[in-house]
């Protein structure tokens, strides 16, 4: 009886596992591991105020977004001035714009 009880301590939490795995692992694949970020059209030159139409999107893994301090919302970077010049479909570095003088 002993072995009985042990056996279907072990036996069912592992089937329970085994039925959950299929929809987990479909879980993992259902996000996305991109995101876009917002890049330069063209060179941007310091003291320009940066407009949307001077960005586009650009995809990159979300572990970029983890490692680099870049934006990743085009509106946080609308209306900014850039303090160094930026590159066509480079990242935009947090540090390379300022708010606007008043």
């Amino acid at each position: 009886m002993f072995f009985r009880v042990i056996r279907s301590i072990v036996i069912v939490p592992m089937m329970l596992v085994a039925l959950a795995a299929p929809s987990l692992a479909g879980q993992e694949s259902a996000q996305p591991e991109t995101a876009d970020i917002p890049v330069p059209t063209g060179v941007i030159y310091p003291g320009q105020v940066i407009s949307s139409s001077m960005l586009r999107p650009r995809t990159v893994p979300l572990r970029y977004l983890e490692m680099a301090g870049v934006f990743a919302d085009r509106t946080m970077l609308v209306g900014m001035v850039a303090r160094t010049t930026l590159m066509p479909a480079k990242p935009i570095g947090l540090n390379q714009v300022v708010e606007p003088d008043v």
